[in-house]
Protein backbone atom coordinates (compact mmCIF):
# COMPACT_ATOMS: atom_id res chain seq x y z
CA UNK A 1 0.00 0.00 0.00
CA UNK A 2 1.22 3.03 -0.38
CA UNK A 3 2.13 5.26 2.31
CA UNK A 4 0.06 8.53 1.01
CA UNK A 5 -3.41 6.41 0.21
CA UNK A 6 -2.46 4.94 4.16
CA UNK A 7 -2.40 8.45 5.51
CA UNK A 8 -5.58 9.58 3.64
CA UNK A 9 -7.61 6.27 4.43
CA UNK A 10 -6.67 6.81 8.52
CA UNK A 11 -8.01 10.90 7.97
CA UNK A 12 -11.40 9.81 6.50
CA UNK A 13 -12.06 6.58 8.76
CA UNK A 14 -10.98 8.56 11.96
CA UNK A 15 -12.99 11.76 11.05
CA UNK A 16 -16.67 8.98 10.25
CA UNK A 17 -17.87 9.06 13.81
CA UNK A 18 -17.79 12.87 13.75
CA UNK A 19 -19.53 13.17 10.40
CA UNK A 20 -21.85 10.31 11.97
CA UNK A 21 -22.84 12.73 14.67
CA UNK A 22 -23.82 16.22 12.39
CA UNK A 23 -27.00 14.71 11.47
CA UNK A 24 -27.89 13.74 15.34
CA UNK A 25 -27.13 17.19 16.24
CA UNK A 26 -28.53 19.36 13.38
CA UNK A 27 -32.13 17.21 14.16
CA UNK A 28 -31.69 16.50 17.87
CA UNK A 29 -31.40 19.76 21.03
CA UNK A 30 -28.92 21.80 19.60
CA UNK A 31 -27.05 21.66 22.59
CA UNK A 32 -23.54 21.39 23.50
CA UNK A 33 -24.04 19.08 26.35
CA UNK A 34 -26.28 16.80 23.75
CA UNK A 35 -23.25 17.17 21.20
CA UNK A 36 -21.15 15.24 23.61
CA UNK A 37 -23.09 12.54 23.90
CA UNK A 38 -24.07 12.05 20.74
CA UNK A 39 -20.90 12.57 19.51
CA UNK A 40 -19.52 9.63 22.43
CA UNK A 41 -22.28 7.36 21.12
CA UNK A 42 -20.44 7.43 17.25
CA UNK A 43 -17.12 6.93 18.78
CA UNK A 44 -18.88 4.12 20.90
CA UNK A 45 -20.06 2.34 17.64
CA UNK A 46 -17.31 2.78 15.61
CA UNK A 47 -14.75 1.57 17.96
CA UNK A 48 -16.33 -1.40 18.94
CA UNK A 49 -16.84 -2.91 15.31
CA UNK A 50 -13.19 -1.61 14.65
CA UNK A 51 -11.99 -4.13 17.61
CA UNK A 52 -13.53 -6.65 15.59
CA UNK A 53 -10.81 -6.46 13.14
CA UNK A 54 -12.50 -6.50 9.91
CA UNK A 55 -10.43 -7.49 7.28
CA UNK A 56 -11.99 -5.16 4.81
CA UNK A 57 -10.49 -1.58 6.75
CA UNK A 58 -7.15 -3.80 7.04
CA UNK A 59 -6.83 -3.85 3.57
CA UNK A 60 -6.97 0.15 3.10
CA UNK A 61 -5.00 0.84 6.86
CA UNK A 62 -2.18 -1.02 8.35
CA UNK A 63 -3.10 -3.36 11.56
CA UNK A 64 -0.96 -0.83 14.08
CA UNK A 65 -2.97 1.93 12.71
CA UNK A 66 -6.45 0.31 13.25
CA UNK A 67 -5.24 -0.40 16.48
CA UNK A 68 -4.25 3.03 17.02
CA UNK A 69 -7.41 4.68 16.19
CA UNK A 70 -9.39 2.15 17.94
CA UNK A 71 -7.10 3.50 21.13
CA UNK A 72 -7.42 6.96 20.69
CA UNK A 73 -11.19 6.52 20.15
CA UNK A 74 -11.82 4.83 23.06
CA UNK A 75 -10.14 7.56 25.52
CA UNK A 76 -12.13 10.27 23.60
CA UNK A 77 -15.17 8.18 23.80
CA UNK A 78 -14.87 8.04 27.69
CA UNK A 79 -13.62 11.97 27.97
CA UNK A 80 -16.65 12.75 25.86
CA UNK A 81 -19.32 10.79 27.74
CA UNK A 82 -18.00 12.17 30.90
CA UNK A 83 -18.48 15.61 30.08
CA UNK A 84 -22.09 14.54 28.49
CA UNK A 85 -23.15 12.88 32.22
CA UNK A 86 -21.25 15.99 33.79
CA UNK A 87 -23.48 18.60 32.14
CA UNK A 88 -26.28 16.58 32.06
CA UNK A 89 -27.21 15.58 35.15
CA UNK A 90 -30.27 12.79 34.04
CA UNK A 91 -32.24 10.69 36.79
CA UNK A 92 -34.52 7.96 36.38
CA UNK A 93 -33.99 4.82 34.20
CA UNK A 94 -32.31 6.67 31.49
CA UNK A 95 -29.90 8.21 33.69
CA UNK A 96 -28.80 5.06 35.50
CA UNK A 97 -28.25 3.11 31.73
CA UNK A 98 -26.17 5.80 30.72
CA UNK A 99 -24.02 6.05 33.78
CA UNK A 100 -23.90 1.96 33.33
CA UNK A 101 -22.62 2.90 30.10
CA UNK A 102 -20.15 5.57 31.12
CA UNK A 103 -18.88 3.67 34.03
CA UNK A 104 -18.45 0.76 32.37
CA UNK A 105 -16.62 2.21 29.66
CA UNK A 106 -13.94 3.46 32.14
CA UNK A 107 -13.34 0.02 33.08
CA UNK A 108 -12.94 -1.57 29.76
CA UNK A 109 -10.75 1.38 28.89
CA UNK A 110 -8.55 1.42 31.93
CA UNK A 111 -7.96 -2.52 31.70
CA UNK A 112 -7.56 -1.75 27.86
CA UNK A 113 -4.71 0.52 28.70
CA UNK A 114 -2.86 -1.53 31.32
CA UNK A 115 -3.73 -4.88 29.02
CA UNK A 116 -3.31 -4.27 25.44
CA UNK A 117 -1.11 -1.64 24.88
CA UNK A 118 1.86 -3.32 22.68
CA UNK A 119 0.63 -1.45 19.87
CA UNK A 120 -0.68 1.66 21.38
CA UNK A 121 1.63 2.95 24.04
CA UNK A 122 4.11 0.18 24.57
CA UNK A 123 6.59 1.87 22.37
CA UNK A 124 7.55 4.88 24.75
CA UNK A 125 9.82 3.38 27.19
CA UNK A 126 8.35 5.21 30.24
CA UNK A 127 4.88 4.31 29.71
CA UNK A 128 5.90 1.02 28.89
CA UNK A 129 7.48 0.54 32.29
CA UNK A 130 5.02 2.47 34.05
CA UNK A 131 2.73 -0.30 32.71
CA UNK A 132 4.62 -3.31 33.60
CA UNK A 133 4.42 -2.27 37.09
CA UNK A 134 0.44 -1.65 37.19
CA UNK A 135 0.25 -5.03 35.42
CA UNK A 136 2.44 -7.07 38.47
CA UNK A 137 0.43 -5.12 40.72
CA UNK A 138 -3.03 -6.19 39.05
CA UNK A 139 -2.06 -9.70 39.41
CA UNK A 140 -1.41 -9.64 43.07
CA UNK A 141 -5.49 -8.99 42.83
CA UNK A 142 -6.06 -11.69 40.07
CA UNK A 143 -6.65 -8.96 37.58
CA UNK A 144 -5.34 -10.59 34.40
CA UNK A 145 -5.04 -10.00 31.13
CA UNK A 146 -7.72 -12.93 30.65
CA UNK A 147 -10.18 -11.50 32.99
CA UNK A 148 -9.60 -8.22 30.87
CA UNK A 149 -10.27 -9.90 27.78
CA UNK A 150 -13.47 -11.11 29.81
CA UNK A 151 -14.70 -7.68 30.10
CA UNK A 152 -13.30 -6.60 26.96
CA UNK A 153 -16.02 -9.12 25.01
CA UNK A 154 -18.82 -6.90 27.00
CA UNK A 155 -17.98 -3.77 25.17
CA UNK A 156 -20.87 -3.76 22.68
CA UNK A 157 -23.00 -3.38 25.95
CA UNK A 158 -22.03 0.07 26.48
CA UNK A 159 -23.42 0.73 22.60
CA UNK A 160 -27.07 -1.06 24.02
CA UNK A 161 -27.12 1.43 27.30
CA UNK A 162 -26.86 4.37 25.60
CA UNK A 163 -29.43 3.31 23.29
CA UNK A 164 -31.44 2.73 25.88
CA UNK A 165 -30.24 6.10 27.86
CA UNK A 166 -31.88 7.92 24.77
CA UNK A 167 -34.86 5.61 24.38
CA UNK A 168 -35.43 6.74 27.71
CA UNK A 169 -35.88 10.92 27.10
CA UNK A 170 -38.85 11.99 25.21
CA UNK A 171 -37.31 14.85 24.12
CA UNK A 172 -35.54 12.99 21.86
CA UNK A 173 -37.55 9.55 21.18
CA UNK A 174 -40.28 12.17 20.17
CA UNK A 175 -38.83 13.50 17.28
CA UNK A 176 -38.83 11.07 14.58
CA UNK A 177 -35.92 12.84 12.13
CA UNK A 178 -33.53 12.60 14.83
CA UNK A 179 -34.25 8.90 15.62
CA UNK A 180 -34.24 7.41 12.01
CA UNK A 181 -30.64 8.10 12.40
CA UNK A 182 -29.94 7.28 15.59
CA UNK A 183 -31.71 4.12 14.85
CA UNK A 184 -30.30 3.77 11.39
CA UNK A 185 -26.80 3.33 13.30
CA UNK A 186 -27.70 1.26 15.82
CA UNK A 187 -29.53 -0.95 13.61
CA UNK A 188 -26.28 -1.16 11.56
CA UNK A 189 -23.89 -1.88 14.76
CA UNK A 190 -26.04 -4.56 15.40
CA UNK A 191 -26.16 -6.01 11.82
CA UNK A 192 -22.03 -5.73 11.70
CA UNK A 193 -21.53 -7.26 15.31
CA UNK A 194 -23.94 -9.86 14.40
CA UNK A 195 -21.78 -10.93 11.08
CA UNK A 196 -17.80 -9.92 12.15
CA UNK A 197 -18.85 -10.94 15.96
CA UNK A 198 -20.80 -13.85 15.76
CA UNK A 199 -20.97 -15.30 12.43
CA UNK A 200 -17.57 -14.98 11.10
CA UNK A 201 -16.49 -16.57 14.66
CA UNK A 202 -18.94 -19.63 13.55
CA UNK A 203 -17.38 -20.18 10.02
CA UNK A 204 -13.74 -19.02 11.27
CA UNK A 205 -11.05 -20.82 9.33
CA UNK A 206 -10.16 -23.84 10.78
CA UNK A 207 -6.61 -25.84 10.30
CA UNK A 208 -5.58 -29.38 11.42
CA UNK A 209 -1.55 -29.24 12.62
CA UNK A 210 0.05 -31.73 10.88
CA UNK A 211 3.63 -31.53 12.07
CA UNK A 212 5.74 -29.94 14.45
CA UNK A 213 9.38 -29.26 13.77
CA UNK A 214 11.99 -28.08 16.43
CA UNK A 215 14.65 -26.30 13.84
CA UNK A 216 16.65 -25.18 16.77
CA UNK A 217 16.46 -24.22 20.84
CA UNK A 218 13.52 -21.75 20.69
CA UNK A 219 12.58 -21.56 16.97
CA UNK A 220 9.32 -24.35 15.57
CA UNK A 221 7.81 -24.92 11.80
CA UNK A 222 4.65 -26.16 11.95
CA UNK A 223 2.58 -27.34 8.92
CA UNK A 224 -1.20 -27.28 8.96
CA UNK A 225 -4.12 -28.38 6.39
CA UNK A 226 -7.35 -27.12 5.48
CA UNK A 227 -10.50 -28.86 7.03
CA UNK A 228 -13.41 -26.11 7.01
CA UNK A 229 -14.54 -22.73 7.13
CA UNK A 230 -13.63 -19.64 5.09
CA UNK A 231 -10.25 -20.86 3.42
CA UNK A 232 -7.47 -18.08 3.56
CA UNK A 233 -6.80 -16.30 0.58
CA UNK A 234 -2.98 -15.56 1.32
CA UNK A 235 -0.48 -13.27 -0.64
CA UNK A 236 3.25 -14.24 0.15
CA UNK A 237 4.09 -11.53 3.35
CA UNK A 238 0.87 -11.84 4.87
CA UNK A 239 0.15 -13.17 8.42
CA UNK A 240 -2.97 -14.47 10.67
CA UNK A 241 -4.46 -14.92 14.01
CA UNK A 242 -4.25 -18.01 15.62
CA UNK A 243 -6.66 -19.17 18.36
CA UNK A 244 -5.65 -23.40 20.02
CA UNK A 245 -7.62 -25.25 22.60
CA UNK A 246 -5.55 -24.34 25.55
CA UNK A 247 -6.04 -20.50 24.65
CA UNK A 248 -8.60 -18.43 27.29
CA UNK A 249 -11.41 -16.67 26.71
CA UNK A 250 -11.47 -15.69 23.07
CA UNK A 251 -7.23 -15.28 22.50
CA UNK A 252 -5.95 -15.18 18.71
CA UNK A 253 -2.16 -14.34 18.54
CA UNK A 254 -0.84 -13.31 14.72
CA UNK A 255 2.14 -15.47 13.01
CA UNK A 256 3.84 -14.75 10.09
CA UNK A 257 3.38 -17.25 7.39
CA UNK A 258 6.29 -19.32 6.19
CA UNK A 259 4.54 -20.93 3.24
CA UNK A 260 1.10 -21.15 1.53
CA UNK A 261 0.10 -23.78 -0.95
CA UNK A 262 -2.37 -25.31 -3.06
CA UNK A 263 -4.72 -21.59 -2.49
CA UNK A 264 -4.41 -22.41 1.30
CA UNK A 265 -5.03 -25.87 1.56
CA UNK A 266 -1.97 -26.19 2.95
CA UNK A 267 0.10 -23.51 5.05
CA UNK A 268 3.45 -23.78 7.23
CA UNK A 269 4.36 -21.20 10.18
CA UNK A 270 7.64 -20.35 11.76
CA UNK A 271 7.45 -19.52 15.22
CA UNK A 272 9.91 -18.44 18.06
CA UNK A 273 8.99 -19.33 21.44
CA UNK A 274 9.19 -16.29 23.12
CA UNK A 275 6.39 -15.99 25.62
CA UNK A 276 4.04 -18.34 27.49
CA UNK A 277 1.62 -18.59 24.43
CA UNK A 278 4.20 -19.11 21.85
CA UNK A 279 6.49 -21.92 25.15
CA UNK A 280 2.65 -23.65 24.61
CA UNK A 281 2.32 -24.17 21.35
CA UNK A 282 5.15 -25.62 20.73
CA UNK A 283 3.93 -28.60 22.85
CA UNK A 284 0.73 -28.74 21.14
CA UNK A 285 0.14 -32.49 19.36
CA UNK A 286 -0.32 -33.17 15.80
CA UNK A 287 -4.13 -33.28 14.90
CA UNK A 288 -5.25 -30.29 16.78
CA UNK A 289 -7.24 -27.98 15.51
CA UNK A 290 -6.40 -24.40 15.12
CA UNK A 291 -8.79 -21.45 14.38
CA UNK A 292 -7.46 -18.93 11.84
CA UNK A 293 -8.44 -15.21 11.54
CA UNK A 294 -7.13 -13.55 8.37
CA UNK A 295 -5.17 -12.29 6.25
CA UNK A 296 -3.75 -9.18 6.63
CA UNK A 297 -0.81 -7.44 6.55
CA UNK A 298 0.71 -5.45 3.35
CA UNK A 299 3.98 -6.58 3.13
CA UNK A 300 3.05 -7.68 -0.04
CA UNK A 301 4.96 -7.22 -3.11
CA UNK A 302 3.43 -4.68 -5.66
CA UNK A 303 3.24 -5.26 -9.38
CA UNK A 304 5.87 -4.28 -11.68
CA UNK A 305 9.32 -5.55 -12.86
CA UNK A 306 11.76 -3.57 -10.08
CA UNK A 307 14.01 -5.94 -7.99
CA UNK A 308 12.38 -6.38 -4.57
CA UNK A 309 14.73 -6.65 -1.70
CA UNK A 310 13.52 -7.68 1.82
CA UNK A 311 15.81 -7.35 5.02
CA UNK A 312 15.53 -9.35 8.10
CA UNK A 313 15.83 -9.76 11.60
CA UNK A 314 15.87 -13.04 13.43
CA UNK A 315 12.37 -14.61 12.75
CA UNK A 316 11.18 -11.48 10.98
CA UNK A 317 12.56 -13.97 8.15
CA UNK A 318 9.51 -15.54 8.41
CA UNK A 319 6.84 -13.17 6.47
CA UNK A 320 10.20 -12.77 3.64
CA UNK A 321 10.40 -15.73 2.68
CA UNK A 322 7.20 -16.08 1.65
CA UNK A 323 7.24 -12.62 0.17
CA UNK A 324 10.37 -13.61 -2.31
CA UNK A 325 8.43 -16.83 -3.05
CA UNK A 326 5.33 -14.67 -4.51
CA UNK A 327 7.64 -13.26 -6.76
CA UNK A 328 7.13 -13.99 -10.51
CA UNK A 329 10.34 -16.71 -11.78
CA UNK A 330 12.47 -13.81 -13.36
CA UNK A 331 11.86 -11.01 -10.95
CA UNK A 332 15.01 -10.22 -9.62
CA UNK A 333 15.50 -9.88 -5.57
CA UNK A 334 17.47 -10.03 -2.76
CA UNK A 335 16.90 -11.70 0.73
CA UNK A 336 19.44 -10.33 3.30
CA UNK A 337 19.15 -12.06 6.86
CA UNK A 338 20.51 -10.63 9.66
CA UNK A 339 21.29 -13.52 12.08
CA UNK A 340 23.16 -13.64 15.90
CA UNK A 341 25.12 -16.90 15.19
CA UNK A 342 25.20 -19.88 13.11
CA UNK A 343 22.90 -21.75 15.53
CA UNK A 344 20.04 -18.84 14.25
CA UNK A 345 20.34 -20.22 10.40
CA UNK A 346 16.85 -22.26 10.41
CA UNK A 347 14.20 -23.08 7.85
CA UNK A 348 17.23 -24.29 5.29
CA UNK A 349 14.27 -26.45 3.21
CA UNK A 350 12.59 -22.96 2.90
CA UNK A 351 15.56 -21.63 1.42
CA UNK A 352 16.38 -24.30 -0.78
CA UNK A 353 13.02 -24.59 -2.41
CA UNK A 354 13.60 -20.54 -3.06
CA UNK A 355 16.76 -21.19 -5.23
CA UNK A 356 15.14 -23.80 -6.80
CA UNK A 357 11.76 -21.82 -8.29
CA UNK A 358 13.16 -18.37 -7.68
CA UNK A 359 16.90 -18.58 -9.52
CA UNK A 360 16.74 -14.54 -9.71
CA UNK A 361 16.96 -14.06 -6.44
CA UNK A 362 19.98 -13.97 -4.07
CA UNK A 363 20.01 -14.94 0.01
CA UNK A 364 22.50 -13.38 1.76
CA UNK A 365 23.25 -14.11 5.58
CA UNK A 366 24.86 -11.33 7.86
CA UNK A 367 26.00 -12.79 10.78
CA UNK A 368 25.67 -9.76 13.80
CA UNK A 369 28.24 -11.33 15.89
CA UNK A 370 30.87 -11.47 13.34
CA UNK A 371 29.65 -8.32 11.12
CA UNK A 372 28.63 -6.26 13.71
CA UNK A 373 25.25 -4.42 12.83
CA UNK A 374 23.71 -4.61 9.24
CA UNK A 375 25.12 -0.47 7.96
CA UNK A 376 24.62 1.53 4.30
CA UNK A 377 28.04 0.23 3.24
CA UNK A 378 27.49 -3.42 3.38
CA UNK A 379 23.71 -2.54 2.04
CA UNK A 380 25.16 -0.93 -1.05
CA UNK A 381 27.85 -4.15 -1.71
CA UNK A 382 25.31 -6.24 -1.35
CA UNK A 383 22.57 -4.35 -3.39
CA UNK A 384 24.43 -3.35 -7.08
CA UNK A 385 20.78 -1.19 -7.73
CA UNK A 386 21.58 1.03 -4.84
CA UNK A 387 24.93 2.20 -6.11
CA UNK A 388 23.27 2.71 -9.71
CA UNK A 389 20.64 4.38 -8.45
CA UNK A 390 17.75 2.33 -9.71
CA UNK A 391 14.42 2.09 -8.29
CA UNK A 392 13.96 -1.05 -5.86
CA UNK A 393 10.94 -2.23 -3.50
CA UNK A 394 12.44 -2.54 -0.03
CA UNK A 395 10.96 -4.59 2.70
CA UNK A 396 11.69 -4.64 6.58
CA UNK A 397 11.05 -6.80 9.47
CA UNK A 398 12.77 -7.61 12.28
CA UNK A 399 13.03 -5.72 15.89
CA UNK A 400 12.23 -2.03 15.91
CA UNK A 401 15.84 -0.47 16.43
CA UNK A 402 17.12 -2.50 13.43
CA UNK A 403 14.22 -1.80 11.14
CA UNK A 404 14.69 2.22 12.13
CA UNK A 405 18.05 1.59 11.87
CA UNK A 406 18.16 0.36 8.36
CA UNK A 407 15.46 2.59 7.08
CA UNK A 408 17.32 5.60 7.84
CA UNK A 409 20.66 3.36 5.93
CA UNK A 410 17.80 3.22 3.25
CA UNK A 411 17.02 6.93 2.71
CA UNK A 412 20.15 7.80 2.54
CA UNK A 413 21.20 5.88 -0.03
CA UNK A 414 18.53 7.26 -1.94
CA UNK A 415 15.39 5.24 -1.74
CA UNK A 416 12.00 6.77 -1.52
CA UNK A 417 9.93 6.80 1.62
CA UNK A 418 7.15 4.94 -0.83
CA UNK A 419 9.02 2.45 -1.67
CA UNK A 420 10.33 1.05 1.87
CA UNK A 421 7.70 -1.21 3.88
CA UNK A 422 7.91 -2.19 6.93
CA UNK A 423 6.22 -4.72 9.16
CA UNK A 424 6.59 -4.91 13.09
CA UNK A 425 6.06 -7.63 16.15
CA UNK A 426 2.48 -5.75 17.03
CA UNK A 427 -0.16 -7.42 19.17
Amino acid sequence: MKKKTNKIAMIIFSSIPLLMTIPLFVLGKTDIKYFLGEFAYCLFIFDVILGLRPEWIEKLIELKQVYFIHGIMAILAVIFSGLHVEMSHIDGISGLVGNMAFYGSILITILALIFLTNQFLGEIPIVRHIINMVRKVCSMFAVTRELNLLIHVLSPLIVVFIYLHVLFIPEFSQRPSFMMFFEGYFVFFVVAYLYYGVYRKLHVAKYKIETINRLNQNTYEISLNYVKGRRLKIKGGQFVFIQLPFAKMDEYHPFSLLENTEKGKHIKLGIKAVGDFTDKLAEVQPGTIAKIKGVYGHFTAPRGKAPVVAIAGGIGVTPCISLMQSLSEKRKGYLIWSIHSENDKVFENEFQKLQKTHPNVKVIYHNSSQMGHLNAKQLRNEIPELDEHKMIDCFICGPAPMTKSVTKDLQRLGVKDKNIITEGFIF
